[in-house]
């Protein structure tokens, strides 16, 4: 895929997001960046870099800001594991982002109702305002070309859906927040026409468009709280349980998008 010398950033979160690209590099060395260490190597010949920023929009906008500086990628795909935002959507499903929302980004007005505000932030030293960050259609389409006849592992938890997983593209979702009541993701739902939420994309994606490079974020659903709530400590099952399966299946498709013939 890559035309110039210039690598391909994963980004993810987690190391446990990243071990399945790390797996798959050849020729791989470190690369400091401050407090974070990202990877190069080759991923079936195309030079990547990859990097776990650690959990939240803070940490992913910091990290990504250095690595854009540092490395200079000619693309950046943000990959993880996601929470479900629809009733169809299920565990081992993969979401294509089309557009990240920052649904944190609100107003709450003197009556209690909410407004959202949207990205606000300098771009070649004009205030750019806007709802929603769309992925770069170059990007998207050979997401879209790579699903082909491609079907994502199964999910091995039990209560994921009998049917084979899916891949819906659409709407994602960030925040410094992990939603579980049923009633909240239904409002973000219906405002944002949300497939799913994280807690890393938009930051990605907002630092990407200040820098002018291009990205697209793709997600593996790990769970989804409108069928049963996720536990926390000791009230299992908890993602921990499955840590091994989180980022498997979006950066599976991230591999075969890197796979496609250069145009």
């Amino acid at each position: 895929m890559n035309e110039s010398s210039a690598p391909i950033a994963l980004v993810c979160a987690m190391d446990s997001e990243l071990s399945h690209a790390l797996r798959k590099l050849d020729e791989r060395t470190c690369l400091p960046l401050g407090p974070w260490r990202a990877e190069r190597g080759l991923l079936d010949g195309c030079p990547v870099v990859a990097l776990a920023t650690g959990i939240g929009l803070v940490n992913a906008a910091a990290a990504t800001a250095v690595l854009l500086s540092t490395v200079r990628p000619s693309a950046v795909f943000n990959f993880g594991c996601a929470g479900a935002h629809h009733e169809t959507i299920f565990p081992g499903d993969v979401v294509i982002g089309s557009e990240v929302v920052a649904y944190g980004s609100l107003i709450t007005l003197p009556d209690g109702s909410e407004r959202y505000a949207g990205f606000r932030y300098k771009l070649n030293g004009e205030v750019t305002l806007t709802d929603r960050l769309r992925a770069d259609r170059n990007l998207l389409a050979r997401a879209q070309d790579a699903t082909g006849d491609w079907e994502p592992a199964a999910w091995p938890a039990s209560g994921a859906s009998e049917r084979a997983p899916a891949i819906h593209t659409g709407v994602i979702g960030s925040a410094d927040c992990w939603t579980q009541d049923p009633r909240r993701i239904g409002v973000l739902h219906d405002r944002h026409q949300s497939l799913c939420e994280e807690m890393e994309a938009a930051a990605v994606a907002q630092v990407c468009a200040i820098h002018e490079v291009p990205m697209l974020a793709v997600k593996d659903i790990s769970n989804n709280e409108l069928h049963s709530a996720t536990g926390h400590g000791e009230a299992g099952p908890t993602l921990a349980e499955v840590s091994c399966e989180l980022g498997a299946r979006s950066f599976a498709l991230i591999e075969r998008i890197l796979m496609l013939p250069r145009h």
